[in-house]
């Protein structure tokens, strides 16, 4: 948490009207930020305090999920001020994947060291022999692309699909109420390939051996399209028959009001780094104020603005962000 509010204090200016993702391997880190507060600890509680006061001041949205420690390596490596780590698949588990799903033309998050096609995008903006330079700087358009980026960097490169074009094989960890899964499973049409026996296929460039408790780790392999399509029009991800039945019971005035809504919550999920699909009910409140706050509209249309994400969203996320407390304060 004092790292945490160490950042904000120095970077809180340059980081003003923007939204922060933050990533914490620390439950009571992630559960004090998430709530405003908590009543276990009176010195978290006060950097707590002290760490919305900044988010107030530089009008600073965050965004907190947890990321287990397994799975937070680079953070570890930069705090014992080490090799940073480089996960890597290897041919005897990407060939089984490979004779299932097709053979990728490019491997968007890999280096000279190690790629699983010729093809490769470096981070390392001095590697010459790559074909291209940070992935995230340019927007994807492939026929089947692998994409393997490290845990902290999974979250941006699900954002980046919003606007791609083409097939992906991607590679996420799997752990129990993992923020991003949702969203993922969401946007494919078939199971994923899980990955078995790790220890034997995944290896850390940095070491040459499995990464640190690599028994704990899993990893699953899902192929989707490009998501452009599938955020410009929502209801189309939904199975034909729940689709034509929700559209037939619109009117074509309905029809029009939700567009618009909808529109306004995909561009501000992009802005916010929020995903469009899967929000949290905390997301959700921020959402509705902001319409309120920045956007000056009335309660009647902010009400109908709710609707549109809960319905969209799903039934069951609807009823947990409806029950939600601060959605529920916001809305009165």
């Amino acid at each position: 948490m004092l790292t945490v509010l160490k950042c904000l204090s120095q970077f809180g200016l340059f980081l003003s009207h923007s939204s922060v993702l933050l990533q914490c391997d620390d439950r009571s880190v992630v559960a004090y930020l998430r709530n405003e507060g908590g009543s276990r600890s009176a010195e978290l509680m006060n950097l707590t305090y002290q760490i919305f006061e900044i988010l107030d001041r530089f009008d600073i949205h965050l965004v907190t999920h947890h990321l287990p420690g397994r799975y937070n390596s680079v953070a570890d490596r930069l705090s014992r001020r080490s090799i940073l780590p480089k996960w890597h698949l290897l041919p005897a588990l990407t060939d089984r994947v490979f004779s299932k799903w097709g053979v990728p033309e490019v491997d968007l998050f890999e280096s000279a060291r190690a790629h699983v096609v010729p093809r490769y995008v470096s981070l390392d903006q001095r590697d010459p022999a790559a074909w291209r330079h940070n992935a995230f700087a340019w927007e994807w358009a492939f026929g089947l692309a692998w994409v393997f980026p490290p845990p902290n960097l999974l979250p941006r490169g699900l954002m980046h699909l919003n606007r791609a074009r083409g097939m992906f094989l991607i590679v996420a960890p799997k752990w129990p109420q993992a923020f991003k899964r949702a969203d993922l499973k969401a946007r494919v049409g078939a199971p994923p390939f899980t990955i078995q026996q790790l220890e034997y296929v995944l290896v850390d460039l940095s070491t040459g051996h499995p990464p640190p408790r690599v028994q704990d780790l899993k990893l699953d392999v899902w192929k989707c399209g490009g998501w452009s399509r599938a955020v410009e029009h929502p209801v189309a991800r939904k199975k034909k028959k729940k689709k034509r039945l929700l559209w037939a019971g619109w009117r074509k005035s309905t029809l029009n009001t939700y567009r618009l809504a909808w529109e306004r919550w995909v561009k501000w999920c992009k802005s916010s780094v929020v995903f469009v699909s899967n929000p949290s009910g905390s997301e959700l409140a921020q959402f509705l104020a902001d319409l309120h706050l920045k956007e000056k509209l009335a309660h009647k249309t902010i009400l109908v603005h709710k609707s549109v994400v809960s319905t969209l969203c799903g039934a069951e996320d609807s009823l947990r962000n409806s029950s939600n407390v601060l959605v529920k304060q916001i809305l009165r």
